[in-house]
């Protein structure tokens, strides 16, 4: 079973509070959490995941795309993040990101951008609750979906324990679910496919019965 997570990232940054309530009943909101530093682009700070936490009512979920991750742990936390995952390049010491978090009580995963081989998860494969593989690289344009991501999905399936989940994000289009749920990710991160949508709520529901061909 693929699940989608809508990113709100991808939201309209001048009625958040709007688009939250679009995708309130859905239950789980996804945080690209990026510093302008580790990619070029900035998306909010943590004033900003305070307010949408305090708004949103259901599972927040981070995804650290920051020269620092570790940094990050605390204060997200503190504003009720329950999953969290930085990326591998971006840590020295990534066992120590990991059980730092799980310490806070939130579920730890490591991302992995495409120049990062599926062996580099092994020695803290024990230590994981998810892995999320980029499928995409920022650009200046739209973010280009990488075919040979559904191989490399495989191949992270193949090293991981059966209730490891494997999260995949960046560029995806709804033609590509499929495929991914095939491949072995359980969950696809989704920004303007589902807020480019009059009702994101109804649109997220379409493509996850479409994607598990229900």
């Amino acid at each position: 079973m693929l699940k989608i997570l809508p990113s709100i990232a991808s939201a309209d940054p001048l009625a958040l509070r709007d688009e939250i309530a679009q995708i309130q009943s859905i239950g789980r909101l996804h945080l690209d959490i990026e510093d302008g530093n580790f990619i070029d682009n900035i998306t909010f700070g943590l004033r900003t995941i305070t307010a949408i936490a305090r708004e949103f009512h259901g599972s927040l979920d981070a995804h650290l795309m920051t020269t620092k991750p570790e940094c990050w742990l605390q204060p997200l936390a503190e504003c009720g993040v329950s999953a969290i995952c930085g990326h591998i390049e971006a840590l020295p010491y990534p066992r120590q990101f990991l059980r730092h978090a799980r310490s806070l009580g939130m579920k730890a995963g490591l991302a992995f951008n495409l120049k990062t081989g599926p062996t580099n998860l092994l020695p803290y494969k024990n230590d994981l609750d998810y892995v999320l593989v980029m499928t995409s690289e920022p650009d200046y344009g739209e973010q280009t979906f990488f075919e040979c991501s559904f191989k490399r999905i495989e191949q992270f399936r193949n090293l991981l324990a059966p209730e490891t989940e494997l999260w995949c994000d960046g560029g995806i289009c709804p033609g590509h679910l499929p495929q991914l749920r095939a491949s072995g990710a359980s969950v696809a991160v989704m920004g303007r496919a589902i807020f480019s949508d009059d009702n994101p709520k109804n649109r997220l529901d379409l493509l996850e019965r479409e994607a598990n061909n229900l």
